[in-house]
């Protein structure tokens, strides 16, 4: 009896089900899916699978019309029975409809991310290939190795994000679960892992670079982290920058969370900004109380501090000059504040505050910086520089200049020969 191998495909409504007509394309599905292979049935499971594409080439080619049901089952290696049901189009292999299933449910997967997350995060085979090593390893829990598997993920990623993430956990409910102890390990050892792999990866040959580690949800976070102190969100990382238009901020916020896989079709905005403040509170740590979301990162919050603006434009792939103008004024946590900030050239500015007022200024305990000058033009210089910030906040008694921003931090590196009362 010869009958269509194809009639099968007419039983099976799945979207997928089609795609396994040639050998090619079930080595594509069994690589989107490897831990498949893991499985003892796995190797008969597979050389079915072949026989039934070789005997549907076969048929479509009608090159065995002369060959009975029980030559075919000799020739392929099968059971007669099964020749029968592939003929007539009843059956097809098992491994079709486990892959067809695993497919769906990594398709479902995806499509519940936000599309600015899909070049973030990394293959879900990719990670499966690189981590298989780690599965039930003794050394797992040595941070040289975590470090290794994580240094490889990262070589095989895009390296131009700032930002990237491995989910490590099963799409599938009979996907490979032990992803999950994985996670727990790397952060549960996320500070000693994060050295290693930052001495693997020899970011102390780049300047100003270190790639940080966080896990939120079973998923693994790396931040390529630009620790420049002449950056200006390193410069005031601890202070709060204030948008023009709240609406902005959110948006940002918002865009951050869909790139990182945060906001998708099964998180509320709510959920999605809990996630969020979990991982800001990893790179900075920035404490917050339980699974509730970082304050500022609400709707009804206009500002951010600066550590929390510089991840959320590494996540959305923003520069900080592109925003700039957005920002109506930065406030410091010690009092005074900046209206209409400018940012000039951090490096000039130092030198010419440091030029002008080593020798009369000193700063208190709380970070507020007293210039005592009785010469006028002076004093209308320091000020003149000061504007240079934009509008700086400052109380001028007599010879005195009270400036209650935090000046300080922009002594340059090396400059030790200051004192700690001094500027």
């Amino acid at each position: 009896m010869r009958t269509s191998l194809l009639g099968s495909q007419r039983h099976h409504q799945d979207i997928h089900s089609t795609l396994i007509t040639t050998v090619q394309q079930l080595h594509q599905l069994v690589d989107n899916h490897p831990y498949l292979r893991d499985r003892s049935n796995f190797p008969n499971l597979y050389h079915t699978a072949q026989a039934f594409l070789s005997l549907q080439k076969k048929q479509n080619n009608k090159i065995f019309s002369s060959f009975s049901q029980n030559q075919l089952a000799n020739h392929y290696g099968v059971h007669q029975s099964q020749i029968s049901f592939w003929l007539n189009g009843k059956k097809q292999p098992r491994l079709f409809r486990t892959l067809i299933s695993h497919e769906n449910a990594r398709v479902e997967h995806k499509a519940k991310l936000a599309p600015e997350a899909h070049n973030h995060c990394i293959d879900a085979g990719t990670v499966y290939h690189t981590l298989r090593p780690l599965r039930g390893h003794p050394e797992r829990h040595n941070p040289t190795l975590p470090a290794t598997t994580i240094a490889s993920l990262y070589y095989q990623s895009d390296t131009k994000l700032r930002v990237i993430f491995a989910e490590l956990r099963p799409y599938h409910e009979r996907g490979p679960t032990w992803l999950r102890q994985f996670a727990q390990t790397i952060h549960q050892h996320r500070h000693p892992i994060e050295t290693r792999l930052n001495t693997l990866l020899k970011t102390h040959e780049t300047p100003h670079t270190k790639i940080r580690l966080g896990v939120v949800s079973n998923v693994l976070y790396l931040w390529h982290e630009n620790t420049n102190p002449q950056h200006w969100l390193n410069l005031w990382n601890d202070e709060i920058f204030h948008f023009k238009n709240p609406d902005f901020k959110n948006q940002l916020v918002e865009n951050a969370c869909r790139h990182l896989g945060f906001n998708n079709e099964t998180d509320s905005y709510t959920a999605g900004i809990s996630k969020f403040s979990r991982l800001i509170g990893q790179y900075t740590e920035r404490q917050h109380e339980g699974y509730e979301p970082l304050p500022e990162l609400r709707n009804r919050e206009p500002f951010l501090h600066g550590e929390v603006l510089h991840i959320i434009l590494d996540a959305v792939g923003t520069s900080f000059d592109i925003i700039k103008p957005e920002i109506s004024h930065i406030g410091f946590r010690d009092g005074g504040f900046v209206n209409d900030p400018k940012f000039p050239n951090i490096e000039i500015l130092q030198a010419r505050l440091l030029a002008t007022m080593l020798s009369d200024g000193h700063l208190d305990e709380k970070r507020v910086l007293y210039y005592v000058e009785r010469d006028f033009e002076r004093r209308q210089r320091v000020k003149s520089l000061l504007d240079q910030l934009g509008h700086v906040q400052y109380n001028e008694e007599n010879d005195r200049l009270r400036i209650p921003v935090p000046i300080g931090q922009f002594r340059p590196l090396g400059m030790n020969q200051v004192s700690d009362g001094d500027f």
